[in-house]
Order: structure tokens, then C-alpha cells, then sequence
């Protein structure tokens, strides 16, 4: 890890005071959680929203680890709800400003949607469009869109060994 000082306009290493229990595999992710709306998350005493960043180790796994910033530390092995689907090679991440990280499985097709604040991964969508080839590489990004008072919330994907993006609407 390494921090970037601005005043000093400088890099330098972390050393983080306990380290991830696992090397980070093939499709790990690093997700900056900053937008959940609960209460336990923004209570001035506890101030979790902005805190950790968290990362599916990949490899095959479906581990998920997260770095505590302000304590320097790696958070281990976190367990979450219906922790059933490993993750490797093609996966891809978007953290959107709805709270929710998206995770596309490989060139299946198959997205889920995990919740930091109820620790909870769920499916959410399909992509019945064929994919190539898993490939390395996060091609995963959200776009709001604003027309007046509405804003529409929108997910992109890349899919693997493709040229083609598709997008999913956030309702």
C-alpha cells in the first residue's frame, strides 16, 4: 500500500499494522466504501462511510478482506451473508454512488450486488449476451444520468474477449 502526501506532493510505503492473511489472486478488487446510508454507518461516533476499502481476494476464492484506513490495518477474512460464489479471472468491480458494489462472475454473465452495510452478497441481473474468453482487467463502471429532478442510475459492463458494453438500469 502506499499513502500520497499533498502537502509534501510525495509517496510513501504503508506498512499496515496487520497484514492481509492471503496473497490477492487473479480478479481481487479495491473498493473504496464511502455512500452508505445507514445509521450505524454515518453515526458521529462510529464514522464508518470513507473508513475501508474493501477487496475480494479473487483467485477462486470468495474470500473478502477490507483495510481499515485511518487504523492502518487489514480486516481478514470477512464473513458475509450467502458467501457461496468464488471469483477469478474476468470478474469485474464498480463501487456505485448508489452504496451497493457491483460484481460481474467472469464471462458467465452473472452479477451480484453486496451490501457493506448489511454484509449481505445477492444476485441481481443476468447478461444473456455470450462472452468470450475470461480476461484480466476491471471494465466495470456506473453513470448517473440527471434530466431535472431525476436522476437514473445506469451500470456498464465490458464483457470479456468482446467489444461489446452493456448497461443495466439501477431501480
Amino acid at each position: 500500500l502506499f499513502k500520497y502526501s499533498i502537502s509534501g506532493n510525495s509517496w510513501s510505503t504503508l506498512t499496515p499494522g496487520a497484514a492481509r492473511a492471503g496473497a490477492a489472486g487473479l480478479a481481487t478488487s479495491g473498493q473504496w466504501v464511502r455512500r452508505q446510508p445507514e445509521a450505524d454507518w454515518t453515526d458521529e461516533s462510529v464514522i464508518l462511510n470513507g473508513r475501508r476499502i474493501y477487496s475480494f481476494r479473487g483467485g477462486g476464492t470468495s474470500t473478502l478482506d477490507y483495510y481499515d484506513i485511518p487504523a492502518n490495518t487489514w480486516v481478514s477474512g470477512v464473513v458475509y451473508n450467502r458467501q457461496q460464489e468464488t471469483f477469478t479471472t474476468g470478474t469485474n468491480y464498480v463501487y456505485s454512488t448508489d452504496g451497493f458494489l457491483y460484481i460481474s462472475k467472469e464471462a458467465t454473465g452473472r452479477v451480484f450486488r453486496y451490501s457493506p452495510s448489511t454484509n449481505t452478497i445477492d444476485a441481481w441481473s443476468t447478461f444473456l449476451y455470450t462472452q468470450g474468453a475470461a480476461v484480466i482487467g476491471d471494465t466495470m463502471f456506473d453513470v448517473d444520468y440527471t434530466d431535472g429532478a431525476t436522476t437514473i442510475r445506469f451500470i456498464y459492463d465490458v464483457l470479456n474477449t468482446s467489444t461489446v458494453m452493456l448497461r443495466q438500469m439501477v431501480i
